[in-house]
Formats: structure tokens, C-alpha cells, sequence
């Protein structure tokens, strides 16, 4: 993801970060220039953009060990996760809040929220779900923090942090993620996680198209858009559909 998308996530994680190391998997859309002049970016490992683009090719396990061995290079109090298309946002002073938490804390779990910006399904996020979950997205930093093994779908934070404390879920932080912000993109990740882990055995057995694409199977869109329609039309007329 280039341009002024990931200028936006790096915005916010600027507002409350000193520094941002990016693993940059192979990018050609202009990212090693977004990533070169942000004043905040001041660690970054490049896959050489020749290699082959399967998906996944480096697997994500490797990626995100990799960030955590970066991290060892700074030894910060906090560390605060984000893809490429999540922009943290903050209601209040981030800085204060972590350091008013107990010591037993290890790592904080938000609200990810999708964003929807669908003009043909307009009103689907939230007539057809929430598109809201809680992420560990910020963690206190500890040396020896270890990821998940998995090519893909690994939880984000350290596999051994609940060693070192509990979660706990706080309001007024949230991670905003544009990635699926369409049924059509949602549609097309579905396939691409179903070739990839045809037996979901690297989502925690969840059925890919069950988990994005509203509780329905890739094979019932037809039903889905029927009825989401018939919300649609519910709540424009104030009846409550059935």
C-alpha cells in the first residue's frame, strides 16, 4: 500500500509513537518513498521486490519475528502494532493511559473496527454485522516476546506476552481498518484465503467465508444481498424486517 493511504496510518502512529520500523513485503506501488521521507520511519527491512508475489511467500510468521527483533534495537516501553491499512486512533493522551495502567498489565486489547465505503451496499456495516472486534495492539515491550509459527493469520501480538501479565480492554483506542471496506474486496480475500488454507487450519478453524462476509458461505451472496436489501428497505421505511 502506497501514497497518501499509508501516509495516514503512519500519521497515526506518529502522534503517539518516537519511532516506526516497518517490514515492507515486496511493495511496488511507491511505498519505499512514502517510507523513505516520514520523518517518524527510522528502521525498515525491504523484501527484494524481484521475488516471486505469491501471497505469503515470506511467511507472515517471519515478518512479524522480525518486528519484534527490531524492537529489541530500541528496548521501548510500549510497542503499538498496525498493518498498512489501520490508522490508530486515540480519544485522549495515549502516553498517559498506558502509563497509568498496573504494572500487571502486559498489553491492551481495542476495538478494530472496519470501516465501510460500499456505494452499492451502502448500509451493510451495520445492518448485516458490526465489523467490530478487540485486537492486542499495544503491548509493553520485554525482550524474548515470540510470534505465532504460522504462514499466515498469526494474532499480531506476542504469542508468549500473557507470560508477562494480563489483557485488559480499554475504550477510546481503536484500530480503523480500510482493507475491507467493500463486499466486492471482502469477496475477493475470501477466495484468496480459500486457495491458500482450503481447510481454514491457519484461522483457528473459523471458515473464511463465514468470518467476512457477514455469517454467510461464499455460496449464498445471492441470499446475503437479498437480505440485506430487505433491511435496507426495512429501516428506510421504520418497520423492523422479519
Amino acid at each position: 500500500m502506497g501514497g497518501q493511504g499509508l501516509v495516514g496510518v503512519l500519521d497515526g502512529l506518529a502522534r503517539w509513537c518516537d519511532d516506526i520500523y516497518v517490514v515492507d513485503d515486496r511493495s511496488t506501488d511507491g511505498t519505499a518513498e512514502v517510507l523513505r521521507s516520514h520523518p517518524r520511519v527510522t528502521n525498515v527491512v525491504h523484501a527484494h521486490p524481484s521475488l516471486p508475489g505469491d501471497p505469503w511467500l515470506i511467511p507472515e510468521s517471519a515478518g512479524l519475528e522480525l518486528l519484534y527483533r527490531m524492537a529489541d534495537f530500541c528496548r521501548p516501553d510500549w510497542v503499538v502494532m498496525a498493518d498498512d491499512d489501520q490508522v490508530l486512533d486515540v480519544e485522549g493522551d495515549l502516553r498517559a493511559r498506558l502509563a497509568a495502567l498496573p504494572g500487571e498489565v502486559a498489553g491492551v486489547r481495542c476495538a478494530l473496527v472496519s470501516s465501510w465505503n460500499d456505494p452499492q451496499f451502502p448500509r451493510m456495516v451495520p445492518l448485516m454485522g458490526a465489523a467490530t472486534s478487540m485486537r492486542c495492539a499495544i503491548w509493553r515491550y520485554r525482550p524474548g516476546l515470540k510470534a505465532g509459527c504460522k504462514p499466515l493469520h498469526n494474532h499480531h501480538w506476542p504469542l508468549n506476552l500473557t507470560d508477562h501479565g494480563r489483557l485488559e480492554d480499554v475504550d477510546g483506542i481503536r484500530l480503523v481498518h480500510s482493507g475491507w471496506d467493500t463486499l466486492d474486496k471482502r469477496i475477493a480475500r475470501v477466495k484468496l484465503y480459500q486457495r491458500l488454507d482450503p481447510d481454514n487450519v491457519h484461522n483457528f478453524g473459523a471458515p473464511y467465508d463465514r468470518a467476512l462476509l457477514f455469517g454467510y458461505r461464499l455460496d449464498e451472496l445471492d441470499q446475503l444481498k437479498a437480505d440485506y436489501a430487505r433491511r435496507a428497505a426495512a429501516e428506510t421505511n421504520g418497520t423492523t424486517p422479519v
